[in-house]
């Protein structure tokens, strides 16, 4: 027999998130054809998790430095790569147990973080 408290858990599992990191780039040679970069910003993420035994948010801040290359191909299409690492200087989890009224809040030390990201674009 199948245990469909399993595939129940499995269904009502509702988990969303999202991260931003703006950054100032310097570019290292004239933006023609193929240029290194190296950027510096800040970083958010929150996370979010709930099904029918508890609900856990997390929400990070930190900083980021980035390095990589942008090219130009046909004077408009651009690809552009970069991998960053940084601190996390903020970084809380909010745990709600929905079955025992038990809240916890904990707040991490400093730990690294880190992105990769490529990128495709047009330029108008």
């Amino acid at each position: 027999a199948l245990n469909n408290n399993y595939y129940y858990f499995n269904e009502s599992t509702e988990e969303n998130g999202f991260s931003v990191a703006p950054s100032f780039r310097i570019y290292f040679k004239e933006p023609r054809k193929f240029n290194w970069f190296l950027g510096i910003g800040v970083y958010y993420g929150q996370s979010y998790i709930k099904n029918i035994f508890y609900t856990h948010e997390e929400r990070t801040i930190g900083n980021m430095v980035n390095f990589g290359f942008k090219a130009t191909v046909k004077n408009r299409v651009t690809i552009s790569l970069d991998i960053g690492t940084g601190l996390a200087f903020y970084n809380k989890i909010d745990f709600n147990d929905i079955s025992n009224p038990l809240n916890s809040s904990s707040t991490k030390k400093v730990q690294s973080i880190g992105s990769l990201n490529f990128q495709l674009g047009y330029n108008f």
